[in-house]
């Protein structure tokens, strides 16, 4: 069997094990905070010891092109917002271990974040005003290990996102202003189609990943010959 088809079917394998195998941890404290026009990083908690503290890059973030400039009185508008691999760096803690450089490009770690839900703009009135809906949240902390089986730790949660809206001078329209997405315990099932798309991207990252570490002990074992 070629290279090329052994890693497809080790993706493929990988892909279908990984929900079954994976850890679910349930986020119980923190947030993320747009502030208009950045984030803060995002810090969140929650059992078995579990912190991870982000720097978030640009990902997908559905409010931005959708009410990042003006927003309609009286429609509601995504908190879509998803980030994954390099635009997710930061540390996090599990069972007492700690991870450093999650998501960076030389590290065994990466992660996953997502958000999702919507919110009603307020109806015309005031210079400003404020909206609360809630919002929940699925991630993934992967640990890859190339001499081991790797790890995944499923992530869940949610909580009450609160909006702050400005009145835009001149205009009968509002101005996302700030946005936090406070987290509270909840605790919400996750979806069998999320889980597979998860398990799917991991399984290719681990292909990857395998097929490096099997090349350098490859390398090393020839003594530096190709």
């Amino acid at each position: 069997m070629r290279a090329g088809s052994m890693l497809s079917t080790l993706a493929l394998a990988l892909a279908c094990a990984a929900p079954a195998a994976a850890d679910t941890i349930a986020i119980t404290r923190g947030s993320l905070i747009f502030n208009g026009a950045f984030f803060d990083p995002l810090t969140i908690g929650g059992d078995r010891g579990f912190t991870f503290d982000a720097t978030v890059g640009d990902g997908v973030v559905d409010f931005v092109p959708g009410c990042g400039g003006f927003c309609d009185p009286g429609t509601t508008f995504s908190l879509g917002a998803f980030w994954i691999g390099n635009d997710l760096t930061g540390t996090a803690t599990v069972d007492g271990r700690t991870f450093e450089r999650v998501g960076d490009l030389s590290s065994d770690t990466s992660a996953q974040a997502r958000f999702s839900g919507s919110m009603f703009v307020p109806l015309p009135g005031g210079r400003s005003a404020t909206t609360r809906s809630t919002f929940s949240f699925e991630g993934t902390l992967f640990v890859f290990h190339p001499e081991g089986v790797p790890e995944q730790f499923d992530l869940f949660g949610g909580g009450t996102a609160i909006g702050t809206f400005g009145r835009v001078e001149g205009q009968n329209e509002w101005s996302l202003d700030r946005l936090v997405f406070r987290f509270d315990g909840a605790d919400p099932v996750p979806e069998p189609a999320t889980l597979l798309l998860v398990a799917t991207v991991v399984g290719g990252t681990l292909a990857r990943r395998y097929a490096k570490a099997v090349s350098r002990r490859r390398y090393a074992a020839s003594g530096g010959k190709q």
